[in-house]
């Protein structure tokens, strides 16, 4: 978590209120105080940047002398080029400023922005991005606080994101080493590249991710096609509307067995689905991809040792790194789970 303000010494008050509210809440956090701030230099620390790039939420003060900050606007630029990550979460506060001051640039940050242009003049692309970065964060949802009180503002910060981090470890923890075997199962599909109907097969042992894996490339791909199905075990399913006959369609079949794939490769066989239409079949059993055309089949790999140590410590301790306390611990988690993720994730819970 990357926290960041420019103000007086009311406001260092209040974040550094805020700052031992959330370390006490055991949240780890980079705090950016800009008592080292260079004049008129806009290149960021290699430790700033990798603070913004690693956070999965930001906290940006704004307080009335914000804008006077170019170190800060410079950061602030890189918060914003996250904004639209969906595992990033950027929230303002308006520390005794109004939002609207922030928002449309005026009285107290317009001073500043013209002294910057001023600055800046061979390079006014710099000063118009820091514009856009700010309006961009501005624009979501946060608090406005005035002087006094602090204390409901903080506790109300921390609520919130202590909600959002479980929502976001909830998310990323079963991302841990999805994303390059996603690209593996992506180019067995063959996109653009093979105009028929495709059918790969995903197996492995269960608790391996085969699930996870096949969602993942799902969200990848599905606007690529005309309509897309994500179909677990047991689910009824009748490809139904004529309007999707003939038409290029992502099917994702999910913890299939022999009696599920014979009526289901029957609906939705060649001569139904329209041309570059995609199927993935998921299974803990190879043989039942023997038994029908497979195209490809891909063999989901266990946990990498690093994999496994990151997806351990983001489960147990909301970070990629471990807590040295538990050092011994997790090398035995690591050790019996062998690269499994759903054992990794369920051993996890004893360190809690």
């Amino acid at each position: 978590m990357e926290e960041s303000f420019k103000g007086d010494d009311r406001t260092c008050e209040f974040t550094d209120r805020l700052w031992a509210a959330l370390e006490s809440d055991d949240f780890n956090t980079f705090w950016d105080d800009k008592k080292l701030e260079p004049i008129h230099s806009i290149f960021l620390p290699p430790h700033f940047l990798k603070a913004i790039q690693q956070s999965n939420i930001s906290i940006v003060v704004f307080s009335k002398n914000y804008a006077s900050s170019i170190w800060f606007l410079q950061e602030l630029s890189e918060i914003a080029a996250r904004i639209h990550e969906p595992r990033h979460t950027v929230f303002p506060i308006f520390y005794d400023v109004d939002p609207s001051d922030v928002q449309n640039q005026i009285n107290s940050f317009e001073k500043a922005f013209a002294k910057h242009e001023q600055i800046f003049t061979t390079d006014l692309s710099t000063v118009h991005n820091w514009r856009l970065a700010m309006k961009g964060v501005a624009h979501r949802p946060g608090w406005y606080t005035p002087h006094n009180p602090w204390q409901q503002t903080i506790d109300d910060i921390v609520i919130e994101v202590n909600k959002k981090m479980r929502e976001l470890v909830h998310d990323v923890v079963d991302m841990v080493g999805m994303q390059s075997r996603a690209k593996e199962v992506i180019k067995l599909l063959e996109l653009g590249v093979n105009n028929g109907v495709q059918v790969v097969g995903i197996c492995g042992m269960v608790g391996i991710g085969k699930t996870t894996l096949a969602k993942v490339v799902y969200d990848r791909i599905s606007p690529m096609f005309y309509a897309s199905h994500f179909i677990n075990k047991g689910t009824e399913f009748c490809m139904g509307s004529r309007q999707l006959q003939g038409k290029n369609i992502l099917l994702v079949l999910d913890d299939i067995d022999i009696f599920d794939l014979e009526p289901l490769i029957q609906t939705i066989d060649d001569h139904w689905l329209g041309k570059g239409s995609r199927i993935i079949i998921t299974t803990r059993d190879e043989g039942v991809l023997n038994s029908f055309k497979m195209h490809h089949i891909y063999r989901v790999k266990p946990l990498t040792k690093d994999e496994a140590r990151q997806l351990l410590c983001r489960k147990a301790f909301r970070s990629d790194f471990p807590v040295r306390a538990y050092e011994e611990q997790i090398n035995g988690i690591l050790e019996y789970a062998n690269g499994l993720p759903l054992a990794v994730v369920e051993f996890a819970c004893f360190l809690l």
